[in-house]
């Protein structure tokens, strides 16, 4: 796993979803199936990891490590 800063984040985030509103200056996370509905997160607390869904069709969009104390 690598982490990532905000600088990284700057130079490889950039949206091309016709249908999102975001600025193109944040990490927006929608999903691609419907980019209008709204997300479920669950946090498995035990290995640290966030799953991301998209709560309309319930598809995978994200994982994210979280890094444990």
């Amino acid at each position: 796993m690598t982490a990532l800063t905000q600088e990284d984040l700057d130079r490889r985030v950039a949206c091309d979803n016709p249908f999102c509103d975001c600025d193109g200056k944040r990490l927006t996370l929608r999903g691609r199936c419907h980019p209008r509905a709204g997300l479920r997160v669950v946090y498995a607390s035990e290995d640290g990891v966030l799953e991301i869904s998209c709560a309309q069709c319930g598809l995978l969009i994200s994982t994210i490590e979280v890094a444990l104390p």
